[in-house]
């Protein structure tokens, strides 16, 4: 919900999911989450714009790929280290 709020006021790409991260989501939630969202087909976003999930989506990665400290939080998440 938030990140249709976040498209009908023109609101950056970053926002919602920068937000999630900065009060302790995972990213591999936030991965699943705009997934489902995505995958859906929900007709609200045939309404706003139909690629921001996917705008979204790809922000989300590059923000990934471009801040190491989360791909090292991640390998200490899984081989528990």
């Amino acid at each position: 919900m938030l990140e249709y709020l976040n498209c009908n006021f023109c609101g950056d790409l970053e926002s919602v999911y920068t937000t999630m991260l900065t009060v302790g989501a995972l990213i591999e939630s936030l991965v699943a989450i705009y997934k489902k969202i995505y995958s859906t087909n929900d007709p609200r976003w045939k309404k706003t714009s139909e690629l921001h999930v996917l705008e979204v989506i790809m922000s989300l990665a590059r923000y990934y790929l471009q801040n190491v400290d989360l791909w090292l939080s991640g390998m200490k998440r899984r081989w528990k280290l």
